[in-house]
């Protein structure tokens, strides 16, 4: 989602694109389930991030009464993607 959103890199290293209206429940909802990720540890490294629960995506976008629902669904896990992709990339 951050990546089709924002075509430009943002001006800085620690800098986030801006926040589109469309994308206002599927940021609301990583906020809130950011912390259900799934890890595991591949032995002698840091633990990494395989995946992110998805009943707690579906139960927020029933309690939040999200009009578009698969979409919203598809764009926490788009976020859940390009965060996982920018903390890899960070580990080196």
């Amino acid at each position: 989602m951050l990546a089709e959103t924002y075509t430009a890199d943002p001006p800085c290293s620690e800098c986030l694109p801006e926040l589109f209206l469309e994308n206002v429940d599927a940021m609301r909802i990583w906020n809130l389930v950011l912390d259900q990720r799934i890890w595991v540890s591949g032995g002698m490294g840091t633990p990494q991030s395989v995946g992110l629960m998805h009943g707690p995506i579906w139960k927020l976008i029933d309690e939040f009464e999200v009009d578009d629902r698969l979409k919203t669904f598809q764009k926490v896990l788009r976020i859940y993607e390009e965060i996982s992709r920018l903390e890899k990339e960070k580990q080196g």
